[in-house]
């Protein structure tokens, strides 16, 4: 006669694994001195800056998006984005799974960008996708987000 599990075991299991899953993963901190770069952006006249530092090894750690309106809706929204998305790179998120999720989101403010890697972005979420596509993503990748691959192609790679 097979025994059916009961529910109660089915949750223990999944509980269990879940459990082993957290544990295994870890958050990669940055190390104290890091090395980092920063762009300037005036994305629909609303001036920013972007600072990407790495890892060690070179992946991306950390972003940070302040605005020029300090102590705005928006500016507050930009720290939660930063935090967000940092916490996701510390995480073992690939980074093209990062630039997939914000790549072409569409609100205000959008339109050129004063980045000569980045013109345009529909978003400023739209911005850090491709800022973080640009300099940490390769050929293949980018063709598999329909990017263009530009001239002058990635800090994490060398260039530059």
């Amino acid at each position: 006669m097979v025994r059916r599990a009961a529910a109660h075991d089915i949750f223990q299991d999944t509980r269990v694994s879940a459990m082993t899953a957290i544990d295994a993963v870890t958050r990669l901190r940055p190390t104290r001195n890091r090395r980092g770069y920063t762009y300037e952006f005036d994305l629909s006249s609303m001036s920013g800056t972007l600072t990407i530092t790495e890892l060690p090894d070179g992946r991306p750690a950390e972003i940070f998006v302040k605005v020029a309106k300090q102590g705005s809706t928006l500016a507050g929204l930009c720290e939660s984005l930063s935090i967000a998305t940092s916490l996701a790179l510390q995480h073992h998120t690939p980074v093209i799974d990062v630039v997939r999720r914000m790549l072409n989101t569409r609100f205000e403010p959008s339109g050129l960008t004063g980045d000569p890697d980045v013109p345009f972005a529909t978003s400023l979420s739209d911005y850090i996708a491709r800022r973080l596509a640009v300099d940490y993503l390769d050929h293949n990748e980018l063709a598999q987000l329909n990017l263009a691959h530009p001239e002058r192609h990635s800090l994490a790679q060398g260039a530059g």
